[in-house]
């Protein structure tokens, strides 16, 4: 995550070095981590069907502490946001997210997100860096949305604020989704 955020550097064979610049003032992107195996659409595409399938079932069987735990997360990305704190954005952020596959109550789709985790959380945190503080609101935002659709157990709302939130996110990075 330090690497993807630009604060570490790592060479292989060479080391790994702290980066010269600060990431909350490069506003520049780091290289796509997984790029030898897979086009970060292509995870995006994938985050896009599980999430929204694992969204819709949590609609159903989340209970009123996860959703406090969801907020507590949203609050938590938004005060880091403020403090340009870039690590507990991408912490609060990915613990939003495993929150509510931990409440869709499917082992099956819960196994497979916890099975490709790094990789899927990889483009929650690839954006980090070059996201600017209107993405930051529009996020925080979505993620508010997620909350309220879930609250009130509805699975079509649920879907849909998780489908625009993947789709702005990687919007962010200049990917174009289409489903």
């Amino acid at each position: 995550m330090l690497e993807t955020l630009g604060f570490l550097s790592i060479e292989p064979g060479r080391g790994t070095f702290v980066s010269s610049s600060n990431p909350t003032h490069s506003g520049s992107l780091s290289n796509w981590r997984y790029s030898q195996r897979y086009e970060e659409e292509s995870v995006f595409q994938t985050r896009l069907a599980l999430e929204c399938a694992i969204v819709a079932e949590a609609a159903w069987k989340i209970g009123m502490s996860a959703l406090d735990d969801l907020r507590r997360a949203t609050d938590g990305m938004s005060d880091a946001w403020k403090r340009q704190d870039l690590l507990k954005v991408a912490t609060c952020d990915k613990h939003f997210h495993e929150i509510i596959v931990k409440s869709c109550g499917n082992a099956m789709l819960s196994d497979i997100y916890f099975s490709l985790k790094e990789i899927l959380q990889e483009t929650q945190v690839h954006p980090i860096p070059i996201t600017r503080m209107k993405r930051a609101k529009e996020s925080i935002s979505e993620h508010a949305a997620i909350i309220a659709a879930l609250h009130q157990r509805d699975q079509h709302a649920a879907k849909t604020a998780m489908r625009n939130h993947i789709i702005s996110t990687a919007a962010a990075l200049g990917i174009r989704l289409y489903n």
